[in-house]
């Protein structure tokens, strides 16, 4: 997937068009489109959706477009920079909650697993070979967690492919949030401390992050989702993940770890743009 800052008006004005007449195509050619309602999603960054609408913030930005396109060209999308945040808080309002539903789901599957087990007393049983029940039920449990894995990793890429516009039209623009982290402590070890705030929380609150990114990147490159049940006692049922940590040790913290996340990114640069703004109206 690309990701490109066009600023050329003969390129923008080609890419327009050529996307106006792919959906002209489209329009005519599937039929009668069929609408579905979602549900109203909280905003993440409510100080800066204040902060942005409309600010003089944005003026920076005018003639700057974001194109995002895949290989193929089949996905592909021109946003104007100055309105980009509205995309990403959208963006991120929607999978916090794919998020949610996909951690209600493993604790429900948790639950039946642990249900079950505890039903079956006669230790012939459970001895025996886990019946189709139990895995159709590990099945949408691996599942589960495969998602919650992307879906978490995309948030926060998601929320870094926002900081070009955060830090101003000058600052770099990346597409991950471990390529972002890379780069701020490259500038600290060069001598750079380019936002000291930022590059302490990374290093000290995603904790949680970096042991699901553990598990996203072996999953993702490696093996497949390993699911292990053990009974430390009767009637209790512990779930591991390649068979290293509780499943329950791994996700019960990022919902919270995400929130918190958000509530940073929000709070950090709704401060840093109002103290660059102050400091623009009343110049040296």
């Amino acid at each position: 997937m690309r990701f490109n800052i066009e600023q050329d008006p003969i390129r923008v004005a080609n890419i327009q068009a050529d996307l106006a007449q792919r959906h002209g195509t489209i329009m005519q050619s599937r039929g009668t489109l069929l609408r579905y309602e979602t549900p109203e999603l909280p905003n993440a960054f409510p100080r800066l959706s204040r902060m942005l609408d409309g600010s003089d913030y944005r003026a920076q930005f005018m003639g700057f477009y974001y194109h995002i396109e895949s290989e193929d060209r089949r996905i592909e999308r021109l946003i104007p920079a100055a309105e980009y945040y509205e995309f990403v808080f959208r963006a991120v309002a929607d999978k916090r909650h794919a998020l949610q539903l996909g951690l209600d789901r493993v604790r429900d599957l948790e639950r039946w697993v642990q249900r079950y087990y505890h039903e079956i007393r006669d230790p012939a049983l459970r001895e025996a070979l886990p019946s189709h029940r139990v895995v159709d039920h590990v099945y949408a449990l691996k599942s589960e967690l495969g998602n919650i894995l992307i879906v978490v990793r995309g948030g926060l890429d998601c929320i870094a492919t926002l900081f070009h516009f955060l830090y101003g039209p000058e600052s770099a623009w990346l597409t991950s949030l471990t390529d972002f982290t890379k780069d701020l402590d490259q500038s600290y070890r060069q001598g750079v401390d380019t936002d000291p705030e930022m590059r302490a929380y990374l290093a000290q609150q995603l904790a949680w992050f970096r042991t699901l990114e553990e598990y996203h990147d072996y999953v993702t490159h490696f093996g497949s989702i390993d699911i292990t049940f053990y009974e430390p006692e009767e009637g209790v049922v512990r779930t591991y993940l390649q068979d290293a940590l509780a499943v329950h040790e791994i996700v019960a913290p990022v919902l919270s770890g995400f929130d918190a996340f958000c509530e940073f990114v929000d709070s950090h640069f709704a401060g840093r743009i109002t103290q660059a703004s102050q400091g623009a109206s009343h110049p040296a």
